[in-house]
């Protein structure tokens, strides 16, 4: 068994010459233009293209990415979980990909040399109450003469999952565990001051590199690898990186090294390979520098421009925005109503001189002007009026937004409620409508 890491959660899985390509993010830009690769990638499609197959975990861009996709052969099989309303499955086959291994949670398929496992959301959320929480997520056990790997990617298990998953899978050769959170809290929440931004930025590293050791613990693989979720911010966001409760993998590795002594982990750059049989990289390693990290943001990634950066704002895009936003907020309220999901709470969107203001507990909404006080609780969100448009055109997305970091934020009381930003997911037009 081999494992090739390119970058974040893409990586290659090889035994006896059956290859699966993971997540294949080659290209800077995800997040409505805002995450960028650092260390830089330099791998090109075509240096991935011989692969057998590929496993996309979900719909998130630095995971499913159309631009990487659209060089690859449309006959290959694509390994996805088969759980919900299937919006990754639907995105593939628009691209062109009809063989889809669609495994059903915790059942098993083979495909050449492997058996696969697939595992929906292990949590709505890890570390906070939500009865909605995560719906797209999965993760991949791929098994084959003796080894096993746990591709976790964003799917962060539980303490209870991961008790299941070393009962029925036994000791993994290596879990590939999350440690960095994709957030925009604290970076976006406009309320903490700098200070406070600081101090939860690192509240939220250390609290993500606990639990990953919490995990390593129950797992007690033969190799830990912290996997997934390795970005910079660019462009007009690109101050925010330092509020990012982000960290680099060595930090990630040397914590659980630290925390489990005798542990072993893996680390590799772009492009080494580590086999498990002889259980050694093909190249010396070399730390990720930070420093180096902060000089490219600022010498080549902070005059980056967004895509809807490029467009124009007309007084007739202002009005149709206008007109669109109260028939976005009763798709938002259908679909409120088929997850049961009521809270009094009011939400406060800025959209040209106005804002636009409805509560999540009923179906009413209007236009106000910016008023001396807001009504508590509440949430209030400011962006881009391009991007808004573009978010309620469905030309993109806001939960894509959130972690694009291009939405700031202010909230009264500070308590973040999981399910009400999932909610906002849904705040466009229907389709017949965009």
């Amino acid at each position: 068994m081999r494992l090739t890491f390119i970058d974040s959660a893409c990586a290659i899985f090889e035994h006896a010459g059956y290859r699966v390509l993971a997540d294949p993010w080659l290209s800077n830009g995800a997040f409505e233009g805002s995450w960028y690769h650092f260390p830089v990638v330099k791998t090109k499609t075509h240096d991935v293209e011989d692969v057998n197959a590929l496993y996309i975990s979900h719909v998130h861009p630095d995971h499913f990415d159309p631009s990487t996709l659209r060089s690859f052969r449309r006959d290959l099989p694509v390994i996805v979980l088969d759980y919900g309303k299937n919006y990754l499955h639907r995105l593939l086959r628009n691209e062109g990909f009809e063989r889809l291994v669609a495994i059903p949670d915790q059942q098993s398929a083979t495909l050449g040399p492997f058996r696969l496992t697939a595992y929906k959301p292990f949590a709505t959320d890890v570390f906070h109450d939500s009865k909605i929480g995560n719906v797209i997520d999965s993760a991949l056990v791929l098994e084959a003469d003796g080894y096993s790997i746990f591709n976790g990617n964003d799917n962060n298990p539980t303490l209870e999952a991961a008790q299941y998953l070393r009962q029925r899978h036994g000791q993994f050769t290596a879990a590939l565990l999350k440690y960095n959170a994709a957030s925009p809290y604290p970076a976006c929440f406009m309320h903490l001051d700098e200070q406070r931004r600081l101090a939860e930025a690192d509240r939220i590293r250390q609290r993500n590199l606990d639990h990953l050791v919490a995990v390593c613990d129950v797992l007690e693989p033969a190799y830990a690898m912290p996997f997934a979720g390795n970005f910079v911010l660019a462009g007009a966001q690109w101050r925010k990186n330092r509020f990012l409760g982000t960290t680099t993998w060595d930090d990630a590795a040397q914590r659980v090294e630290h925390e489990r002594p005798g542990q072993k982990t893996i680390v590799l750059r772009e492009g080494q390979t580590f086999d498990f049989t002889t259980e050694s990289a093909d190249g010396a390693y070399v730390r990720v520098d930070v420093a180096e990290q902060q000089r490219y943001i600022e010498e080549n990634l902070k005059d980056v421009r967004y895509p809807y950066e490029s467009q124009t704002f007309s007084t007739a895009d202002a009005q149709w925005l206008r007109s669109a936003l109260p028939i976005a907020r009763e798709n938002l309220w259908r679909v409120q109503q088929q997850f049961g999901f009521k809270m009094d709470y009011n939400v406060y969107i800025r959209a040209g001189d106005d804002l636009f203001r409805f509560s999540l507990a009923d179906d009413g909404a209007d236009f106000v002007k910016t008023p001396s006080g807001f009504r508590r609780p509440f949430l209030s969100a400011d962006m881009d009026p391009r991007l808004l448009l573009n978010i309620v055109r469905r030309n993109a997305h806001w939960n894509n937004a959130e972690i694009g970091c291009h939405i700031d934020f202010f909230r009264d009381p500070d308590v973040y409620h999981p399910d009400l930003h999932v909610m906002l997911s849904f705040l466009h037009v229907p389709v017949s409508a965009a």
